[in-house]
């Protein structure tokens, strides 16, 4: 399922505000950018949530060009 920006997401990815290195943008998973590449971590997450993370970050407006997903 890929969202819209005008859409809202389900209460099952809700991204929590953060201005930090580290963010969270779910509970579990943390997000973090460094020279220009985004690292998500999805590991130990069931499924869907890994898919629904990284989709979830795909949609923010501050995310780089480059994301790294690790994942179990």
């Amino acid at each position: 399922m890929i969202f819209s920006r005008n859409e809202e997401l389900p209460d099952a990815c809700d991204i929590l505000p953060s201005e930090r290195e580290g963010r969270v943008i779910s509970k579990g998973v943390s997000v973090s950018t460094k020279d220009g590449e985004t690292t998500i971590d999805v590991r130990g997450l069931e499924p869907p949530q890994p898919l629904v993370n990284i989709i979830s970050l795909l949609e923010t407006p501050d995310v780089s060009d480059t994301v790294f997903v690790l994942h179990d």
